[in-house]
């Protein structure tokens, strides 16, 4: 993981190195189950399991696991798993997320933060749960406005038969907005499938050769209701 230079969401990385997976939220024997099933396995991804602690004010201890941790492995991405595991303060308060943000910014101050923060629990109509929206993460508005990229994962229609979600990129001061990923979960329960990158190929496959390329790229984005970009990303090869 971090090996190369692939372009994510419109965002090319500046530099490569090593992935930091600080999980709080599950057993660290589950995450590493799981883990071992990703294919392909993810290189030089190092799992620092901890038990919910607060951020604001580190116990020794703690403190020193940080410390060695960013020693060590320099990590280049360091992923939280989760928000409301690492601190004691109100969600809703729209202060906590730049205290939150700026204590995880000094023990990490030169790797890219990536936290995984819950929706709220959807609302349930007439029996039936509805759709999450952009905004139904828990806690203040504050949370991605003090991001530099929002991203939301969203189940696809009734996602516990078709297992497909869409993974959508709600806010970005780094590129354009971009098209959602479709994806649906494999049968081993773990790795996914890109539906959108399928679906396109497919189509684009399907399409008369003796079309010029830029016709077949715009009826494939009409058909597959993505961009132009997405198509030619994607037919391209480029991850």
């Amino acid at each position: 993981m971090c090996q190369r230079r692939s372009r994510f969401f419109g965002c090319t990385p500046e530099r490569t190195g090593s992935v930091l997976y600080i999980e709080i939220d599950e057993p660290l024997i589950v995450t590493k189950d799981r883990l071992s099933k990703l294919d392909p396995m993810p290189k030089n991804v190092h799992i620092l399991g901890m038990k919910p602690f607060n951020i604001m004010s580190l116990s020794l201890d703690d403190e020193e696991i940080f410390r060695n941790a960013q020693d060590e492995h320099k990590p280049a991405v360091v992923l939280v798993n989760s928000l409301r595991k690492c601190h004691p303060l109100d969600d809703k308060d729209s202060a906590t997320p730049s205290k939150v943000y700026g204590k995880w910014q000094e023990l990490f101050p030169q790797s890219c933060l990536v936290f995984v923060h819950h929706d709220k629990k959807s609302d349930v109509f007439e029996g039936k749960r509805t759709a999450a929206s952009d905004e139904d993460f828990s806690g203040s508005q504050a949370w991605i406005n003090d991001a530099q990229i929002g991203l939301h994962l969203k189940s696809v229609g009734d996602s516990r038969r078709t297992r497909e979600v869409a993974l959508e990129m709600t806010k970005s001061q780094l590129s354009s907005l971009q098209d959602p990923l479709k994806l649906k979960l494999a049968d081993d329960g773990v790795n996914w499938i890109d539906t959108t990158a399928i679906a396109v190929r497919d189509v684009f496959k399907s399409l008369d050769v003796n079309l010029p390329k830029m016709s077949r790229y715009e009826i494939t984005a009409e058909k597959c209701n993505v961009s132009t970009k997405t198509v030619r990303r994607i037919i391209s090869g480029e991850k």
